[in-house]
């Protein structure tokens, strides 16, 4: 019974001590300026831009006069700071090479972009999944196109 009292006591005080060193490593990071989200870089900057082209060069070709873009999410549906980063760098990619072509609304379009940030173990990899959808009725869309990128 002795050794069994003496093993709780040694597994939670070694639980405490993974979790009070790991706190500290997460506090010491945070205040070196070091950041949990993943970080976009010039290359990453230059992808976006490629992508914005492909998207737009597919809404011309398929004579959509109206798109909105819904803030990218991740595989869970949500949308941190990194998603909403990564679709203002694309609408501003997409503005630039729309050329009056389309037009950009925030809501009531006849198109939805929608992107899905897939992750990598690596913190700086990620794929991007944009998809050009046309809203049906009741709920039911058509995926129009869908262009995967790599971002390592």
């Amino acid at each position: 019974m002795r050794n069994k009292d003496q093993l709780k006591t040694c597994k939670f005080s070694l639980n405490f001590l993974i979790f009070s060193f790991s706190v500290l490593i997460l506090l010491l990071g945070i205040k070196k300026g070091y950041s949990l989200e993943r970080k976009l870089t010039k290359i990453h900057q230059q992808k976006i831009e490629r992508i914005a082209t492909i998207i737009a060069e597919e809404t011309v070709n398929r004579k959509i006069k109206a798109v909105t873009v819904l803030n990218f999410v991740d595989l869970k549906g949500s949308s941190s700071t990194f998603e909403r980063k990564l679709t203002d760098k694309f609408k501003k990619a997409l503005l630039k090479v729309k050329k009056d072509r389309f037009r950009i609304l925030t809501k009531d379009a006849e198109v939805i972009i929608r992107g899905t940030v897939i992750p990598y173990a690596e913190k700086d990899r990620f794929d991007l999944k944009i998809e050009l959808i046309k809203p049906g009725m009741e709920g039911s869309e058509e995926v129009l196109f869908a262009y995967t990128g790599i971002f390592k």
